[in-house]
């Protein structure tokens, strides 16, 4: 929680979530001052933080209470540190199974600058992360006491690459949109194998082997899907096939199916495989317009949050 409009739609998503499921929240606000700034400062004869601390102690609370309501579930924590140390550290603290957060979507030099929380919490959190942008106030109607609300989940696009992973994430969607009351669920497979410019390179194959290769994703992806009927009866299960840059082509069809989320399986890659092969689920958190939900996969144990080379850095890309 950092009192932002995305933010705070994360904590109404939270809350949302927990009244179907009934978990607890915790709201974090992660007090983040250098201690390099004051590094030749002697605390001993007053601690310059507790006038911040005591500030956002007392905005969190009032957040909480504003956003919240009365409710019993909803449980403010206020820390200090760097804010994704912080947060994963409060994972293990609470015992929480799912993160909830908002993110500003920041591209460009802003975001080569800042880097993105919400990108490190994806790739180093040991369970599911949620993100929210921050609410379309012309999309969203307003509650009994005025407060944005939060629009309900009723068709989910999940990326599929026919792998280990992506299997399971599309096995867990299918059950989570029945809980949510979900009516669709679209598989998408996003093929890239155009760009390469197979049918230019000489002894690449026949000349139909890009019509073969797409032959095939549809043949994969019927089968996906054939596997599957039944298996969650009140949701309509259905598979879409495009071609293109994989998180670019998953932001696209999103939006233009308008689906209400999106939920990806990633194989939470770090270090130069992450630098040379990038993330396509960090990028499309950073891009989508509708909540993400991703979730390491069973064949990639958690990752544990220590500190590395390419984690300690300021861009840690």
């Amino acid at each position: 929680m950092d009192f932002g409009p995305a933010a705070n739609q994360a904590l109404r998503q939270a809350m949302d979530l927990s009244r179907t499921f009934g978990a607890a929240v915790t709201v974090v606000h992660v007090l983040d001052v250098p201690s390099y700034a004051y590094s030749a400062m002697s605390f001993s004869a007053v601690d310059l933080m507790t006038p911040f601390e005591d500030t956002a102690r007392q905005e969190l609370e009032q957040t909480t209470r504003r956003v919240c309501g009365a409710s019993g579930n909803a449980t403010p924590l206020l820390k200090r540190g760097i804010a994704a140390e912080a947060i994963l550290a409060s994972i293990d603290e609470t015992g929480a199974d799912l993160v909830v957060m908002g993110t500003r979507g920041r591209h460009g030099v802003a975001h080569a600058l800042l880097g993105s929380v919400a990108e490190r919490l994806v790739r180093l959190s040991p369970v599911p992360v949620l993100t929210v942008r921050a609410p379309d106030d012309a999309k969203l109607g307003e509650d009994a006491t005025g407060a944005l609300g939060v629009a309900p989940i009723r068709k989910i696009v999940v990326p599929v690459d026919f792998g280990e992973v992506s299997e399971w994430a599309l096995d867990e969607t299918l059950t989570l949109a029945s809980s949510l009351g979900a009516k669709g669920v679209i598989a998408l497979h996003a093929q890239e194998y155009s760009l390469l410019g197979l049918e230019a390179i000489p002894g690449a194959g026949a000349p139909d082997l890009p019509q073969r290769l797409t032959r095939a994703a549809e043949d994969a992806l019927r089968d996906s899907i054939e596997r599957r009927r039944g298996q969650a009866r009140d949701v309509l299960l259905e598979g879409a096939l495009k071609q293109g840059i994989p998180w670019s082509q998953i932001v696209d069809f999103a939006a233009r199916s308008n689906a209400d989320a999106i939920v990806m399986g990633t194989h939470g890659r770090r270090g130069l495989t992450r630098a040379f092969l990038g993330s396509v689920a960090e990028k499309v958190v950073r891009y989508a317009t509708v909540p993400v939900l991703t979730m390491h996969g069973p064949a990639v144990p958690p990752t544990k949050h220590v500190s590395s080379p390419d984690e300690t850095a300021p861009h840690g890309r």
